[in-house]
């Protein structure tokens, strides 16, 4: 990622935690309509698990100059996630989910590089959890 698509995701994450109320739980809203079978992978209180979403996203975003730093963490979620039986098609619709919610809270701001930068740091945080996951 190059530092214009890291300002870009700060700047639009910063506008979306502080103008959108809840933006996790309206991430979960749309992945639990868009994919309603993967509802029941969600055990615990879904706004609690909303809140760690929102952590760990603006924990990975602080760290997107050293992303070396925080890979292990990044593998180690991922190893976690086997153990919710989340399959490797399922990073695809939270990738969905996370643009929609993006765009949406993001509002006029966002645009076509927003997406694309997006695009580029889900796209490395889910291959790096994915590989993670397989080779669990």
């Amino acid at each position: 990622m190059n530092e214009h698509q890291i300002k870009l995701i700060r700047d639009s994450w910063g506008y979306v935690v502080e103008n959108v109320h809840e933006a996790g739980m309206i991430f979960y809203d749309r992945l639990f309509d868009i994919a309603p079978e993967v509802r029941p992978l969600f055990k615990g209180n879904i706004k609690d698990q909303s809140q760690k979403l929102t952590l760990m996203i603006s924990f990975a975003i602080d760290k997107l100059e050293q992303f070396d730093l925080i890979v292990k963490d990044i593998e180690a979620l991922g190893r976690r996630h086997s153990r919710y039986n989340v399959k490797e098609e399922h990073y695809q619709i939270v990738g969905q989910a996370l643009l929609w919610t993006l765009e949406k809270g993001a509002g006029d701001i966002w645009s076509k590089e927003h997406e694309e930068a997006w695009t580029a740091l889900y796209g490395i945080l889910a291959a790096t959890m994915t590989k993670a996951q397989i080779s669990a």
